[in-house]
């Protein structure tokens, strides 16, 4: 499961959630990788990030635009984005915005039924 979404830069109320409920299903399926990727550019001084770009226009890191979250009709204030890949590394599901564990759940365990 790759959750494209940050932590540290909140330009939409939703950023960061998914992030926690990622941590939340970690103890249901343990044998399921969870990747978290920092999808704004930035960088560090003195232990503070700073964003490149602004809060209504900030610059994606080169992973987070070969996934396609800058493209439209979503732009990079589109946070916060889910990819379930299989074992073969086909996504087989994703979501875009606040999104249930539920959601996850089904299709992670369809997922590992082989389905």
């Amino acid at each position: 499961m790759l959750v494209i979404d940050s932590t540290r830069f909140r330009v939409l109320p939703a950023c960061g959630r998914a992030i926690i409920m990622a941590r939340d299903l970690l103890d249901r399926w343990r044998d399921v990788a969870f990747i978290h990727l920092e999808p704004y550019r930035h960088q560090v001084a003195t232990d503070t990030p700073l964003l490149d770009g602004s809060l209504d226009d900030p610059t994606l890191t080169d992973p987070a635009a070969a996934w396609g979250i800058g493209g439209a009709p979503w732009g990079p204030t589109s946070m916060p984005w889910i990819f379930v890949v299989d074992g073969h590394g086909i996504v087989r599901a994703k979501y875009q915005g606040v999104t249930g564990s539920a959601d996850v759940d089904e299709i992670v365990s369809l997922i590992e039924l082989g389905e």
